[in-house]
């Protein structure tokens, strides 16, 4: 519903006009965002918008929400984005949400609480960031393909980051070349990344062995999140997933494997047929982000990370309903040497930002630099508590 561009953003903006009153129900009310705010209080408050002169979108970016400068292109009004065309602009939005807007808009019209609040004695949630040290040749070889990307095409070459180069520092295997389209003044170049053994063990492999050990050693099931994008036509053999099965299933764990083929209706029905025949579960976060109880679960380990906090978020406490007798333990695991860091770091802003525009102060970044608005005030307030 915060996406004002997507058709339930357009429906529920259109049901507020017709209910004497509204509530809305959410359990991740934005993502670190001002533009994530604004969709909704365009249609709870809009006269109030009106007042305050921020009415359009990018108004209320401008005065509440974090701008980056970025460089212009010179030779046109357009350059290629991903799947987009992005017009040219000297800014660009990023995590970072005024103090203010929890003042102006949130405190008159909406009701924070957690579980804890329902006065239930619930066990303990442990967050783990796991930072990991990838081979050195294999981050060599990711930083070449980048690289060549790049000097291919440096407008679409942030989004290779995340399609490609993630996938490629976590399964360096069995990878065909990658096309990359040229610019007016450069040429189309055919990729040729490195291939290694599938013999080998990954520094992330070993880790995730590790704990799942640890926690099956405690008589706890396991869910592991990772991203079912397998490096799509540039990639044969074995998918990430599926090594993972593999490498699990050869430890002696029982695992399971819910892939994207299963319907959404049918999901919660399959997940409560094989969660008590199984040690260890491996989807995308996607898949069971929402409407699904998996309480039997009190490990969730993300593979890879993610710039998707809502997703993120919402996976994160399926184990946590307030049904839960055991504390649920998550694991982020990253190479801390690679582009991987990069993202976690954004992860970890957003994380700062969406929980203090929310009352949760709980907040803490190493590097005060990276804080911004509200999670500074945020980490101010619970420094000195």
């Amino acid at each position: 519903s915060n996406n004002a561009e997507s058709i339930i953003g357009n429906a529920s903006k259109t049901l507020l006009q017709y209910g004497r009153k509204n509530i809305l129900l959410s359990g991740t009310t934005n993502n670190g965002y001002a533009s994530n705010l604004y969709n909704i209080f365009s249609g709870l408050i809009p006269r109030k918008l009106q007042d305050h002169n921020v009415m359009d979108i990018k108004d209320f970016v401008r005065q509440y929400g974090t701008l980056q400068a970025i460089n212009k292109r010179k030779d046109g009004e357009y350059y290629k984005y991903g799947r987009s065309q992005i017009r040219e602009s000297d800014f660009k939005e990023i995590e970072g949400i005024n103090p203010q807007v929890f003042t102006k808009y949130m405190v008159q019209n909406y009701i924070f609480a957690t579980l804890d609040d329902l006065g239930k004695d619930l066990p303990p949630i442990y967050e783990y960031y796991v930072p990991i040290q990838q081979n050195e040749d294999i981050v060599q070889s990711a930083n070449k393909i980048f690289n060549d990307i790049e000097r291919a095409n440096a407008f679409n070459a942030k989004m290779y980051e995340d399609s490609i180069i993630k996938h490629y520092v976590n399964n360096p295997f069995s990878w065909d070349s990658i096309h990359v389209e040229g610019t007016e003044n450069t040429s189309s170049v055919d990729i040729s990344p490195d291939k290694y053994n599938n013999d080998i063990i990954l520094p992330k492999e070993e880790k995730l062995l590790e704990i799942v050990k640890k926690e099956y050693s405690e008589s706890r099931k396991v869910w592991i999140y990772c991203d079912f994008n397998n490096g799509g036509e540039y990639m044969n053999d074995e998918s990430l997933p599926n090594r993972l099965q593999r490498m699990l299933k050869e430890n002696g764990f029982k695992i399971f494997q819910l892939k994207p083929s299963v319907k959404t209706y049918d999901r919660k029905e399959v997940i409560d047929k094989n969660k008590d025949d199984y040690d260890v579960f491996i989807s995308n976060m996607k898949l069971v982000e929402v409407g699904i109880n998996m309480v039997f679960c009190p490990t969730y380990i993300y593979y890879m990370p993610s710039y998707f906090i809502n997703s993120v978020s919402q996976s994160s406490r399926r184990g946590m309903r307030a049904n839960s007798t055991m504390e649920n333990r998550i694991y982020h695991l990253y190479y801390e040497n690679t582009l991987e860091n990069k993202i976690m770091k954004r992860y970890e802003r957003k994380a700062a930002e969406s929980k203090a525009i929310v009352g949760r102060f709980d907040v803490v970044i190493e590097n005060d630099k990276d804080i911004r608005t509200i999670s500074k005030m945020a980490n101010k307030i619970n420094s000195s508590l």
